[in-house]
Parts: structure tokens; sequence; C-alpha cells
């Protein structure tokens, strides 16, 4: 399975920036607190003074970056600093981590089940640390890019752009064999997949509902899918209150908690606060088919809870474009607000004998 460290340390390999050891030696003098040590992109040191060893954090700070201790307190005029660690010669694990994620959101893209790093396949580690591996040599690219040819009066000729020539052709070389290795097992961005064009009504102008593919003897209902809509440009309007669609089915009783929170994410209290949520046949209709019944959860923690009689959902038909209005009454104030809405999509329930005998 693989690791984000594992991929950060592959693509360290891949592009020869080891991990080296140093050692250093100083005396403190005249109250200094800082030392320059001898390599950036530290990784890990252990500190000692006087051959006792210092704690990060309380007696001295780090600058791994740029390779700096700063001690809180200035060691004596003579004593011994002592530090050994590990370095890296180009980029620390913090940079390299970003080019390792960047390139497993751009080879897990519309992937289905969505990709994590501990499912994405063994065959598949090599080729996102090959991508991460062309985001970090186009960032070298882009420094020897700056580079210009020197010709001097004397003849002598430095052609530093042939710099630029030879990373970029490695780092085509790369992409080219990442494509390569990437179509064969039909992954990444370039893969092949199997799209479906919408079709329209020609009466109505609306798009025609899709389903998810069943084989020939699967009698459960079908399962309506809705993909993204292009909105061709138009700017569409924000709609001012939040929309949340909810699913139920058909004769089953359903039951759906709803957690509130401030923009802060803290959950917002609502004690005192009095909710109501009805149903309507479609989105245009004024006509109001029923009540969710509201409890109150947990009001405290902003925790309500939406729900339905197997009764009530026994008239509901799949057909229909139910929508559904939440509204509530805030402490002290007499007119409700609308705080949240959606769609309520019906699923049909299909007898138990229809299943055992499909």
């Amino acid at each position: 399975m693989a690791t984000r460290q594992g991929l950060i340390d592959r693509l360290r390999l891949e592009l020869s920036d080891y991990r080296l050891s140093f050692d250093f030696t100083a005396n403190g003098w005249q109250s200094e607190v800082r030392f320059d040590l001898p390599n950036e992109n530290v990784t890990s040191v252990v500190v000692k003074l006087d051959g006792a060893t210092q704690t990060a954090g309380t007696d001295y700070v780090l600058d791994a970056e740029r390779g700096i201790v700063v001690f809180t307190t200035a060691p004596d005029e003579g004593a011994t600093v002592e530090v050994t660690g590990e370095y890296t010669e180009m980029y620390d694990d913090a940079t390299l981590a970003q080019w390792v994620d960047t390139a497993f959101l751009l080879h897990g893209v519309d992937r289905n089940p969505p990709l994590t790093v501990g499912t994405l396949p063994p065959v598949e580690d090599y080729l996102v640390v090959m991508l991460a591996k062309v985001e970090a040599l186009y960032v070298l690219a882009t420094d020897a890019a700056y580079d210009i040819d020197i010709r001097t009066p004397e003849g002598i000729s430095i052609p530093r752009s042939q710099r630029f020539a030879q990373m970029m052709a490695l780092i085509n070389s790369i992409r080219g064999y990442y494509k390569e290795l990437a179509g064969e097992l039909n992954v990444g961005p370039g893969r092949i997949v199997n799209l479906q064009l919408r079709r329209t009504s020609r009466l109505t102008n609306r798009l025609v509902p899709m389903y998810l593919p069943r084989e020939v003897d699967d009698h459960r209902p079908p399962d309506r899918y809705y993909p993204t809509i292009d909105s061709r440009g138009a700017k569409l309007p924000t709609p001012s209150i939040p929309t949340y669609d909810i699913q139920l089915r058909k004769a089953d009783a359903f039951s759906e908690e709803l957690n509130f929170s401030d923009d802060a994410g803290a959950p917002l209290d609502l004690t005192g606060y009095t909710f109501n949520a009805h149903v309507h046949r479609g989105k245009f209709e004024p006509e109001m088919v029923f009540d969710f019944t509201v409890t109150e959860t947990d009001l405290v923690n902003g925790i309500i809870t939406l729900s339905l009689t197997a009764e009530e959902t026994e008239d509901l038909e799949p057909t229909y474009s139910y929508v559904y209005h939440l509204f509530w009454t805030p402490v002290g104030q007499s007119d409700e607000e609308a705080v949240l809405h959606g769609a309520m999509l019906v699923e049909a329930l299909v007898p138990s004998e229809i299943l055992n005998n499909g």
C-alpha cells in the first residue's frame, strides 16, 4: 500500500536528491545566539552544548530551510556547540510533498471510486512519481530559462541556454514515458472513458433522464444519476438558501439528521428555535403534500431530524419531482426564515416476490 511519505522518498530517489549527513562544531562567543550551519534544507538535527543534548523549541529553534540554529539563551563564551544531522542538496520534504500531491490529483482525476493514497494500486506508484518528477524539473527549467548565452570579444562562448534545452529534453522524455505506460494501463488524465451523450426532448427542450446501466436480468429499480449541466457561459443566479437533496424509498420510514454550524464550523446553538418543513409536488407548484416531522434532537449543538412514517411515504410517486423547504423561527421573532431546501427523490419499492423471482 502506498503512503505519501513513500512517494516523497521515491521522488527524492528519482531526482538524485539524497539525504546527506553533516557535523558542525563551534564555540560560544560574545553572547551570540545564532549559529549558521554549513548546509541548508536540514531535515534532522541533534544539538549539544558542552555534551548535553538540547531540546528543540525550548533550548533552541531550527530554521531548517536556511540551516540556522538560534539558541534561546546565548551559550557561555568558549562553550562547545555541536550539531549533527542530515540535509538535502535540493529540496526539503515539504516542497516535494506539494509536487506529489499535485501529481496524485492529476493522475487520479475523475476516477470512480475516487482514489486515495491508500487505495492507489502499487503498479501506479511509479506513474505518480513520474508526474511529480516532471513538476520538480519544470521548476529547475524555469530557473535555467533566465540564463543567456555569453560571448566575449576575445571569442569565448558560454552557451548557458544549453542547460535549459537539456532540461526540456529530459522533461519531454519523462512525459512521453508516462503517457506510454499510463496509456497501456488506461489510467491518468488521458485515459479512455466511455461517455454518454445527453439527449434533449423535442417537445419540452428538457434533458432526458439518465440511469446507470444494468444487466438484463437485474430487476431492481433503476438508479438515476445527475451529470453536471454545462451553463454554456450563462451567469446563473447564486441561490441565497443552501440546497441539500434527500432520497427516500416509497412505503419505507425515513429519517435524516441535519447538523447546523456557523461560518467557522462550530455547532450553532438553536435553543428556543421552532421549525417547519413542507413538501411540495414541484419547484413551481404551490400545492403542499405534507409536512415533515421535525425532531429537536440536540438544539444546543444545532442538530435536528426530519422524519416520515411508512404510511406517509406510501402515497409518494417516483414520477413526481418533489421539493421540500425547511423554515425556522429564531428566538424572539415571529416571522419564519427559509434556511434549507432541495429535491426529494423517491425510489420505488419493488415487492420482494419480484426480486426473488427475478
